[in-house]
């Protein structure tokens, strides 16, 4: 299409040309030919050649006597035939030649130009197009609740920020479904992309990002003592190509445990699940919640794998009077937790999670981040990173807002009178 448009641009320029310009164009055509004349010889006229001159002296003797042969020739299976108009008006051929030197190389200029756009424009668009990495270390899917629950604010956030997906972001998407090995697969697809940052939510899923890259940004979410687990050295400067917010301190576990007993005063006994391959920070928890209980509460450590591990731990704190459940959020406990709540109804354990889904999924409480306040801030990092900013300038950021959700339905189902107080500092009552 873009030959055929220069043809057509040359085509169009010739028919309006002046004499003077035509005859500028002879002279540089004579010129070629003369050369060509030179260096072929003189050739020898074949009979088709000749009957072809018969009949044109014979039948258009004007357009005969308006020309002369300068050269014809045979190379290989093609046939050149150079004619050339006489002409006696040469007085501005000199200028008019360089007029047409400067409207070839014009006609080039706008070829290449007309040629060149539409990689030029593709160029362009991608160049204004960034590209987001998102690892969802607990989710499984688009469709799993927890990862919507992850998401959604996220991508509210990036939208105010002018950052639309499609139009000016493109973002690959992959699930660890809290399987360490699906998450390593998935962190490796994602530095292949190559985007420009990427968002791990999970400490698995950052830890197996930073283990594949030191260049690419990455802004990580759901991490606890991030320090503790080596994501980072320093939260006020972390240095590197990491950086993101964490969750809750070990230092508020105690706040777990005052819930249990403010909602159950009778609780002696508190089995505290969790899964240590995926959750090793698990451990700062117990130690500051065991701290924290003094002699009034005694805390089992339950380390949990799969489904079987749940229901003996739930058995094993259920046995004996007084019992609760503590469970300490990280990818296993979140997969598995309506397994968790089932057992805890089976023994009529009153539990308590770091996850606020699980409350409204029918567990008995949970004491949490504000999750829809907290997922949209690594959005702002995001913003700042694709702006520009260094991700080791920007400091690891904690919680400011927390919330308190509990289950009515469910503690009416295992005895309990939620005290008119917990119910006023509750952030949300499910009936």
């Amino acid at each position: 299409m873009i030959a055929l448009g220069l043809l057509f641009v040359r085509l169009l320029c010739d028919r309006f040309k002046p004499r003077q310009q035509l005859e500028a164009e002879i002279l540089v055509l004579r010129h070629q030919l003369n050369i060509l004349h030179r260096a072929r010889g003189r050739p020898h006229l074949r009979w088709v050649d000749r009957a072809l001159f018969i009949w044109l002296y014979r039948h258009c003797p004007r357009v005969l006597n308006a020309i002369r042969i300068v050269c014809l020739y045979k190379q290989k299976e093609a046939f050149c035939l150079g004619v050339v108009i006489r002409t006696t008006r040469y007085s501005d051929v000199g200028s008019y030649a360089r007029k047409l030197m400067r409207r070839r190389v014009f006609i080039a200029f706008l070829g290449s130009v007309v040629a060149a756009w539409p990689c030029v424009a593709r160029g362009q668009q991608s160049a204004g197009m960034r590209h987001i990495g998102v690892l969802v270390g607990n989710a499984s899917s688009v469709d799993d609740q927890l990862g919507q629950k992850e998401l959604q604010p996220f991508q509210d956030a990036l939208r105010l920020a002018g950052w639309i997906e499609g139009k000016t972001i493109q973002i690959d998407y992959r699930y660890g479904a809290g399987d360490p090995a699906k998450i390593e697969t998935a962190a490796a697809e994602l530095v292949r992309l190559a985007p420009n940052v990427i968002y791990a939510i999970s400490l698995k899923a950052v830890q197996a990002v930073s283990q594949k890259t030191l260049t690419i940004p990455i802004v990580f979410s759901l991490v606890a003592d991030p320090i503790g687990m080596g994501v980072v050295t320093n939260l006020q400067h972390p240095g590197g190509n990491v950086t993101g917010f964490a969750v809750l301190d070990p230092a508020a576990s105690g706040k777990w445990l005052q819930l249990l007993k403010e909602i159950a005063p009778s609780v002696s006994r508190v089995g505290v699940l969790y899964n240590p391959d995926v959750a090793p920070y698990a451990a700062a928890f117990v130690s500051a919640g065991t701290n924290a209980a003094g002699q009034s509460l005694k805390l089992l450590e339950c380390p949990v794998r799969n489904d079987a591990d749940i229901e003996a731990a739930a058995m094993s704190i259920g046995d004996e009077p007084n019992g609760a459940l503590w469970v300490i959020a990280d990818p296993f406990t979140t997969q598995h937790g309506d397994h968790i709540i089932g057992e805890a109804l089976r023994f009529r354990l009153p539990s308590i999670f770091g996850n606020s889904l699980m409350a409204e999924r029918g567990g008995l409480m949970a004491y949490s981040f504000a999750v829809d306040a907290y997922m949209k801030q690594p959005a702002k990092y995001i913003d700042r990173i694709l702006k520009g900013d260094k991700p080791g300038d920007l400091p690891i950021k904690e919680p400011v807002k927390y919330e308190l959700v509990i289950n009515l339905k469910t503690a009416e189902m295992l005895g309990l009178t939620v005290p008119t107080s917990m119910q006023l500092l509750a952030d949300k009552l499910i009936k």
